[in-house]
């Protein structure tokens, strides 16, 4: 209550993924956030790299996978070009609940290289590439940190 004895309403953020409010707001700053750091890091190449369904028994399972993968992976890339890759990487699931990554690198790589290296971690040979601007593929990745990640989760 104010100094008259009127009750006064104030919006309280929750800062919730979920919240109407708090949901779109915070998926626009992640949105400019991942534009501004692809813009400035130079990351103009978008991968998707992708397990082949069935590999592992669960959605969890499947997660650390590739999760394990994409680690070494990088690891091949600092050997093969010298240094840390720079990267944006997001996880998606298909609808048959199977993980894949995106991810935006800093430079070209051969896609036979990067298709048998990820064939050679035991992650399949599905790797997908196309050159972009960030702000167009900023678009495209923030939709995956807001409410559709939680929605196409595996339950």
């Amino acid at each position: 209550m104010d100094k008259n004895g009127k009750t006064i309403v104030r919006r309280v953020n929750c800062k919730s993924w979920h919240c109407s409010y708090c949901g779109p707001r915070r998926a626009a700053l992640s949105k400019h956030r991942i534009a501004a750091s692809a813009e400035k890091l130079g990351l103009n190449y978008f991968w998707t790299l992708t397990l082949p369904k069935g590999l592992a028994p669960n959605p969890l399972t499947e997660v650390k996978r590739i999760r394990k993968s994409f680690n070494k992976l990088r690891e091949y890339l600092r050997r093969e070009f010298g240094g840390a890759p720079r990267y944006i990487c997001v996880l998606e699931f298909t609808q048959a609940g199977v993980p894949h990554l995106h991810v935006l690198w800093y430079r070209y790589i051969d896609h036979a290289w990067m298709s048998q290296s990820w064939a050679d971690l035991g992650a399949g040979y599905v790797v997908w590439v196309k050159k972009v601007t960030a702000v167009k593929v900023a678009r495209y990745l923030s939709k995956y940190l807001t409410r559709d990640l939680f929605e196409s989760a595996p339950k």
